[in-house]
């Protein structure tokens, strides 16, 4: 009703049935009955991560279950690899939650435990549920950002810059 007002504040000065006059935090305003709000919306700028190269290698800083911790891009790691160390530090209980297995390596074979990471971070890409391998001893000595994050991304080389995108 005229000279009530809202529970939020605002105060009916005067209505027809065309327009209204509101009075909200002191100040008053006419407002047109039917009219139409238009609101411009853009899509959002997609969650990316730029990598520099460091002679012919990309290394990058990043996140494990809101661990920092550095990689190595390799696209011939079929999963996240890190050592036993990595894990330790990350706090992850690899022998207890891990499923026992062997792989081949560069070094030969190595047991490991495949496990499956909360988060990974690189840049603004957040990705969840992220496959990776625990190898006993110290190899790899950096941790290995392998296929199963770089899958779930796209990867554009511009110059020695290597550009990683998250799918949507």
């Amino acid at each position: 009703s005229i000279g009530e007002t809202s529970p939020e504040g605002i105060k009916l000065i005067s209505s027809t049935s065309e327009e209204a006059v509101l009075e909200v935090n002191g100040k008053r305003g006419f407002y047109t009955l039917g009219g139409e709000v238009r609101a411009k919306f853009s899509a959002p700028d997609k969650a990316k991560a730029i990598i520099r190269s460091k002679h012919g290698m990309y290394r990058v800083s990043g996140f494990i279950n809101r661990h920092p911790i550095d990689f190595l891009v390799d696209t011939g790691a079929t999963w996240i690899a890190l050592n036993e160390n990595h894990a330790y530090k990350l706090g992850i209980n690899f022998r207890y939650t891990g499923t026992p297995g062997w792989v081949s390596t560069a070094s030969g074979k190595a047991k490991v435990y495949r496990i499956k990471l909360d988060n990974v971070r690189i840049g603004d890409i957040v990705l969840t549920n992220v496959d990776a391998a625990v190898l006993e001893g110290n190899s790899p000595e950096v941790a290995l950002l392998g296929m199963s994050f770089l899958n779930r991304v796209s990867m554009q080389h511009k110059g020695n810059l290597l550009v990683l995108e998250k799918n949507w």
